[in-house]
């Protein structure tokens, strides 16, 4: 079918374009017409009577739109760089010597990924569809519509499962899967599950763009809980379970990668649960029995940016078209939403842990990580105890034993 579709295209469009152009009914007569034409008998003459008919599907289908198609567009259409990056996994491709590749390996390469090449193809010509390839697949792949003419394409908010902003991009032009992946890098920890409704094409980017990083968080798993090229499985991951708070960040500080919560480096890029999703059934959330709870949160939240309409004000105003004078107004303005926005939920759960509070207890923001917890007081004692990770107690001189709050 992929050399039908190559031949549809590069010799047949003009003929359908002229067909069409007389109207639907002279493009149906037209098709049919080609028992007497030339192009009936040059069809004949490649194809069988099995594969003619196929072609003829493909235009009645809609196929001959493709006015053009560029060596760019073909791999645009035939949706698998994750081959391309187990490749460069395995060794049996070298990015940055891609020149030294022979014809054979370089062949193999495209074929792999989908992308079939003539087999009179010279070496130049196969080197230039793997060197496109990859360079789509490092500048990051499309993840989002192009916008509106005069219009930026919005920005990407990064927020924790309570929606509070905790890092967000503004974007020019179209969205891609870097500009997902620099955001991630601009956080002080990169987080251990970070969860978007493209989770393969940023994982992909982040394999060739920083593949020393992508190797400590996920290895050849492509930031999948399991190995991309075998059946999806259902996994329990004990970085992600309830862990004993420590207030220690000299392991984190001696190795930027670990993350100061899981005391480890490894991450996951996943997606939430939708329907006809086949394709990258490896980066459902659901798969792994810590991140079940939050599947309904997260489609909760997936359907409120998605929608129409939304009982969130916050929301609402994030998704209204504003024209500003500059571009200083729009960030101020985007940066003074996300504040006011976060304060309130923020203060929201103060109240909520403020009415639980026993005497002799206050609420405040703990340590560097800005996790809320509640301090109790004792006044009575010139050293208290607190429990740690092992149930033994730990000795304070300050009069305060930490505590702790899981917020729902």
């Amino acid at each position: 079918m992929n050399k039908l579709a190559t031949f549809c295209n590069i010799y047949l469009f003009p003929f359908f374009k002229n067909a069409w152009a007389l109207g639907e009914a002279s493009f149906v007569d037209g098709i049919h017409a080609c028992h007497s034409s030339a192009v009936y008998a040059v069809l004949y003459g490649v194809f069988s009577s099995e594969q003619v008919s196929h072609v003829l599907d493909l235009f009645c289908s809609g196929y001959w739109a493709f006015e053009c198609l560029t060596v760019r567009d073909y791999n645009d259409m035939i949706w698998d760089p994750s081959v391309l990056v187990r490749l460069i996994h395995e060794g049996r491709l070298i990015p940055d010597q891609m020149d030294l590749h022979s014809e054979e390996e370089l062949r193999d390469v495209l074929v792999k990924c989908g992308v079939p090449a003539a087999e009179d193809s010279a070496k130049d010509g196969l080197l230039e569809s793997v060197s496109l390839l990859y360079s789509k697949t490092q500048n990051g792949l499309w993840t989002a519509r192009q916008p509106q003419a005069l219009m930026t394409a919005g920005k990407i908010s990064k927020v924790c499962p309570h929606q509070v902003v905790c890092g967000s991009k503004y974007i020019v032009r179209r969205e891609s899967a870097r500009d997902h992946l620099d955001l991630l890098l601009s956080s002080r920890f990169w987080p251990p599950v970070y969860v978007a409704d493209c989770a393969q094409k940023v994982a992909l980017c982040t394999d060739v763009l920083y593949p020393e990083l992508a190797s400590q968080m996920w290895g050849n798993n492509q930031g999948c809980f399991s190995d991309p090229t075998t059946t999806p499985q259902y996994v329990s991951c004990s970085e992600l379970q309830d862990q004993p708070y420590s207030l220690d960040l000299t392991a984190a500080e001696s190795n930027p990668h670990l993350h100061p919560l899981t005391k480890s480096t490894s991450r996951w890029i996943v997606r939430p649960d939708r329907p006809n999703t086949s394709h990258d059934a490896h980066y459902a959330m659901s798969l792994c029995k810590e991140l079940e709870p939050y599947t309904g949160m997260v489609a909760e939240m997936c359907d409120q940016s998605e929608g129409e309409t939304s009982n969130n004000d916050s929301v609402a105003v994030r998704r209204k078209a504003l024209v500003f004078e500059n571009a200083a107004y729009y960030y101020l303005y985007n940066r003074l939403l996300d504040f006011l926005s976060s304060r309130d939920i923020v203060n929201q759960q103060i109240a909520e842990v403020l009415s639980e509070c026993q005497p002799g207890e206050v609420v405040m923001i703990r340590d560097a990580l800005y996790k809320l917890g509640v301090a109790q007081i004792n006044a009575d004692q010139q050293e208290v105890e607190e429990e740690g990770a092992g149930g033994e107690l730990e000795k304070h001189s300050d009069g305060i034993v930490f505590e702790e709050v899981m917020i729902d």
